[in-house]
């Protein structure tokens, strides 16, 4: 069912050339009352992603995890991340 609600996406790109984001949604619950209060959780959170260092943000780890896993056993894969989310 659909939900009325906005969202925000926001991309940044390193000196290194590496590209973090970092998605957020508003819907029917009341944790945002301005679409600016999203907006400035969302650029906090993208700081954050910047300042932890890494080359994969908290939302493709377990992605590259994967992939990583499935891989060939000739192919060895190394991988820098900040940290490790849940």
């Amino acid at each position: 069912r659909d939900q009325p609600g906005y969202a925000v996406s926001l991309t940044a790109e390193t000196t290194t050339g590496v590209i973090l984001t970092k998605d957020f949604n508003f819907g029917n619950d009341k944790q945002f009352t301005l679409p600016e209060d999203l907006g400035e959780r969302a650029a906090l959170s993208l700081l954050d992603e910047l300042f932890t260092g890494g080359c994969v943000d908290s939302t493709n780890q377990s992605t590259v995890f994967l992939l990583m896993a499935i891989a060939s056993s000739d192919n060895i894969s190394a991988l820098k991340l900040g940290r490790i989310t849940t």
